[in-house]
């Protein structure tokens, strides 16, 4: 029988300190082999890699898996702890792997929960697919492998002395050859229930050092960034030509992408206010700058081999989840702008490089070289429409990184894909994210402020709630169900006269009990019930702080699932909206982790999750006294410049009634032209367009709240009204009623200030019905009146 899903884990790290120091092996196996067997899935797949420059960094005479001193053992020792694994074998039938110690330096492992259903592809076979075979079938140090195609990048003989190629690393003239450099990939293709995927492990060009002249010399794109663009065009290319444009295709290795290292040190120096100095060798090249803050204090250090922050390197880099640095990770953008290869969003800090502090035994980023997101994970579009899920697939795809919690080397902590194929698995699989809700929702009810004698009486029943739980057929519905039964014996217990809504026990008493409304977050739907609540129990500034404390640990840990999160957005609307202005506002700005989550979610959200996210937003910035949105303005100006983009009228209609984000869209070319066409009089709803008609009336409202916001500025008036802002006048005048007296007013002031727009605006406004402001307003206008005199024609005449 067909399998309709299947659910995968995809592991990529980079040995290179593995391969010099073993010691730390046994963690690093032991971490990879624990994220692929706890999520119980149909395949798993590891791609290894050993960069070539770690061997040039360290003087090595040898590339790939070549650095360890016994590359076969080292790659058998590696198979052996993984694919061999007790909760491994366990859980899969079978496994083929192969490492290439000879030419590309590259390993790939694949495991198999049940060999049956599953073929790998032989071009030299005369069927194409072969069936996977039970047990294990690794291949370690031979040149090729049956259903494996590799190759490095540069197509050099493997018999090149690698003693010359480091000495061929650097010109004789003393600068870096970055082309004398080993790179590659490995490429192997299966079928699973039918359907064709393509797995390729690869190691893209890397430099060892911080080349501090390229930095200053090329501040958009370095010779190292160039050179890794045209790999990846080659490799697409080289897909191209096997014929697997159809293919589902995961890219899983060491892109090596670097920061736009350049952008970062100019943004320190301007919000830090420092001075920047920088020192030349004898060539005249640049080798070091420095930055200093009018203390004399170092704040910036970079040379050849450092790479230095001083006191703020490893909190700048890690705040956040590495939040404060993404916008410099943009090498790959030009790749995924394409559509050639997309990449789910990076909510994690940056993967290399760390080390031990040997003053306090904690890890955090060395300081030889700037922190980059080095490991990546990237699929096409075929692949992605295979493990897209819809919104009840809480876990459906998972992107981190292994190992965060544990010290496993430098180059250790590998990108990671989880992903779930087909809504149809949420249904059928126990995952512990399911449980996460469950989890999430007993911590809200223990946390508010409530009389101790209920919380005891709840802490008792949890006994009778496991066995309930057990009782329950449906794992899916069951964190639902538990909560529901929760709500229905907590709060009925509540004494009247201390909550006379009860919570609006009424209404929840009629939710029936295989309900997923019956939760805590999902009943304060009906917003006079959680209003009531907030009210009664007291607890808004309690319980935004919790909701504070769970998105501080789901951006740790990624803990919770999307639904959870989403019920947690609706839960903290309702703590921020129990007063006008809310002190709890400033708690939410000042916040670490809140806004960049909320913008985030925004941006890369689906469903409602996004719409969630969109609505707290939004009311964080009603409830939001005039100071703290000057400060939202000031700390994330980007990204609700972002947000702007993808929100929809109504959102966008709340947020331009404060002249404070007006201002964002009145000096934003890109979303003036969004909104004006958006809200065009003769607009037709383009079939690729995410809006919809219902929406033109909430942009006609946000084209005139522009327009309102830019009345100051006449310079930006004359460019609004260029773009044709005021054709929507015409909407308000066709309606039947439109008492809106400042929006008259605004047309008003605009007409007065630009008069040459108003026989325009009769145009399009004097045939509305009577009693309509904006009609009434167009049919003061005067008509144009010809001036008396003697208007002469000239004809030819004939003679």
């Amino acid at each position: 029988m067909s399998q309709e899903y299947i659910k995968q884990v995809t592991v990529t790290g980079d040995l290179s300190s593995l391969a010099r120091n073993v010691t730390d092996m046994p963690a690093w196996c032991e971490e990879v082999a624990k994220e692929i067997w706890e999520q119980k899935p149909e395949l798993g797949v590891l791609h290894v890699q050993v960069s070539g420059v770690a061997a040039a960094a360290a003087g090595a005479a040898k590339l790939g898996l070549h650095i360890a001193e016994d590359p076969y053992a080292f790659a058998e020792d590696i198979l052996r702890r993984i694919a061999r694994h007790p909760k491994i074998t366990e859980h899969f039938e079978g496994s083929r792997a192969f490492f290439d110690t000879n030419i590309t330096g590259l390993g790939s492992l694949f495991l198999f929960r049940n060999v049956d259903t599953v073929n790998y592809f032989d071009r030299f076979s005369n069927t194409g697919y072969i069936p996977v075979r039970r047990g294990d079938a690794h291949v370690i140090g031979r040149d090729e492998a049956d259903g494996y195609i590799g190759q490095p990048f540069e197509r050099e003989q493997s018999n090149h002395s690698m003693g010359e190629r480091v000495r061929d690393f650097f010109r004789h003239d003393g600068s870096r050859d970055l082309d004398n450099q080993r790179s590659g990939w490995l490429l192997a293709r299966f079928r699973f229930h039918g359907k064709e995927m393509t797995f390729i492990n690869l190691n893209l060009h890397s430099v060892p050092f911080e080349d501090v002249n390229e930095i200053v010399s090329q501040p958009n794109v370095t010779k190292a960034a160039a050179k890794r663009q045209r790999q990846i065009d080659a490799l697409l290319h080289e897909l191209d030509s096997e014929g697997l444009r159809d293919d589902a295709i995961i890219v899983a290795g060491a892109f090596n992408a670097q920061l736009h290292e350049t952008r970062l040190l100019n943004d320190l120096s301007s919000t830090q206010r420092t001075s920047v100095h920088s020192r030349t060798d004898e060539r005249g090249n640049v080798d070091q700058i420095e930055q200093t803050d009018r203390h004399g204090q170092k704040t910036v250090t970079v040379e050849e081999h450092r790479f230095d922050l001083h006191s703020i390197h490893d909190w700048f880099f890690r705040l956040g989840r590495g939040q404060m640095v993404k916008k410099y990770n943009g090498e790959l953008a030009q790749v995924a702008f394409q559509g050639r290869l997309l990449e789910e969003s990076v909510f994690f800090q940056p993967s290399r490089h760390y080390g031990i502090n040997k003053s306090n035994g904690k890890e955090e980023f060395l300081r030889h070289l700037c922190p980059a997101w080095g490991d990546r994970v990237l699929y096409n579009e075929r692949m992605s429409d295979l493990f897209r899920h819809d919104s009840f697939c809480a876990s459906g795809l998972y992107y981190g990184i292994v190992g965060e919690n544990r010290p496993i080397g430098e180059w250790l902590l590998g990108g990671t894909l989880r992903a779930r194929r087909h809504a149809h698995a949420a249904k059928a699989s126990k995952r512990r994210d399911d449980h996460a809700d469950l989890i999430l929702r007993l911590k809200v009810l223990f946390e508010l402020k409530t009389p101790e004698s209920w919380r005891e009486s709840l802490a008792a029943n949890i006994t009778s709630l496991t066995a309930r739980c057990q009782q329950w057929e449906a794992p899916r519905w069951m964190p639902f169900r538990a909560v529901n039964w929760i709500i229905n014996t907590y709060w009925a217990r509540l004494p009247v006269e201390r909550n006379p809504n009860i919570l609006a026990a009424h209404d929840t008493e009629k939710i029936p009990p295989n309900s997923a409304k019956g939760s805590l977050l999902a009943a304060p739907s009906r917003r006079t019930a959680a209003h009531a609540a907030a009210l009664c129990l007291q607890c808004a500034a309690r319980l935004v702080r919790l909701c504070l404390r769970v998105i501080d640990q789901h951006c740790t840990t990624s803990e919770y699932s999307v639904c959870a999160m989403r019920r947690l957005a609706n839960c903290m609307r309702y703590g921020v909206m129990e007063r006008f202005p809310s002190p709890l506002v400033s708690t939410i700005i000042d916040h670490e982790h809140a806004l960049p989550y909320i913008f985030e979610g925004i941006r890369c959200a689906v469903g409602r999750l996004h719409r969630s996210l969109s609505y707290l937003l939004s009311d964080v910035l009603e409830a939001a006294s005039p100071e703290d949105r000057v400060t939202l303005v000031t700390r994330h100006y980007t990204q609700l410049r972002q947000a702007f983009h993808l929100m929809n009228g109504r959102d966008l209609v709340s947020f331009m009634a404060y002249p404070e984000f007006a201002g964002i869209v009145v000096t934003t070319p890109s979303l003036l032209r969004l909104i004006y066409l958006r809200a065009r009089h003769d607009c037709r709803v383009h079939e690729d367009d995410c809006w919809r008609k219902f929406e033109y009336d909430d942009y006609c409202q946000t084209a005139t709240l522009v327009m309102d916001s830019a009345l100051s500025d006449d310079k930006r008036l004359q460019e609004i009204l260029g773009y044709g802002y005021l054709s929507v006048a015409g909407h308000f005048a066709s309606g039947r009623f439109d008492m809106d007296s400042r929006r008259t007013e605004t047309f008003r002031r605009i007409l007065s200030a630009h008069p040459e727009w108003r026989r325009r605006f009769k145009q399009m406004t004097c045939h509305g019905v009577e009693g309509n402001l904006t009609a009434d307003l167009g049919r003061t206008i005067p008509d144009k009146k010809l001036r008396p005199g003697i208007y002469y024609i000239w004809e030819e005449g004939y003679y």
